[in-house]
């Protein structure tokens, strides 16, 4: 999905209850590799929720989250953290890269 999408409203969402979970997992996995690459450290601190979701975007934003972190960190580790937060699940991405 592209910002020019989101700005016309031109995306259409297939929400399904989806398991946070299993879709942090997944995603871990693919990355898995680039992490051990890099020799990073990766940890998962996940309060698994059952969302309504579409699969494939939040796929999608988790994977482009986690692979920035891991292309700007050299060294260290990559914490992905899941929790509610007043009704809303709050993601946080947090690695020792070297930031903004």
């Amino acid at each position: 999905m592209t910002i020019a999408k989101i700005d016309r409203l031109d995306y259409q969402l297939d929400l399904t209850p989806v398991s946070t979970q299993e879709t942090f997992d997944d995603v871990s996995l693919i990355l898995a590799s680039k992490i051990k690459e890099k020799s990073l450290s990766y940890h998962q601190d996940i309060l698994d929720a059952t969302l309504m979701l579409d699969v494939d975007k939040f796929k999608q934003v988790i994977r482009n989250l986690i692979s920035n972190a891991i292309h700007y960190t050299d060294q260290g580790s990559i914490k992905l953290r899941g929790h509610i937060k007043e009704n809303n699940y709050v993601l946080t991405v947090e690695d020792t890269g070297i930031g903004i």
